[in-house]
């Protein structure tokens, strides 16, 4: 398979606090829809150091610092900037998925 380094930025974490203690969620890079789509056909890394590719959310601005193609992942109706591939939310899983699907 071909190596695809993938970088990770800026993505979702919170504390939930509860009646019965706190419960913590943070965005796992190593298993989440991304990175087993991309499994499919790629031998992928995960790296901060010179990605292929980096997925980078709205939760801060370091994705600003990478040199790469970008593609932002949001569920808010964004517009990707400059340089970054594209843009899906939530909703448009399906659509990224049917185009990954072509790629041989």
């Amino acid at each position: 398979m071909i190596p695809l380094k993938i970088a990770f930025a800026d993505m979702w974490g919170y504390d939930d606090p509860t009646p019965t203690g706190i419960y913590s969620y943070f965005f796992n890079p190593y298993d989440n829809y991304f990175t087993d789509l991309f499994s499919q056909k790629f031998n992928v890394q995960i790296t901060n150091n010179n990605p292929d590719l980096l997925i980078y959310s709205v939760l801060g601005n370091s994705y600003k610092r990478f040199k790469c193609k970008k593609l932002l992942f949001s569920g808010e109706n964004l517009r990707a900037g400059k340089g970054e591939i594209s843009h899906y939310n939530d909703s448009q899983l399906s659509i990224l998925n049917s185009q990954f699907s072509t790629l041989s």
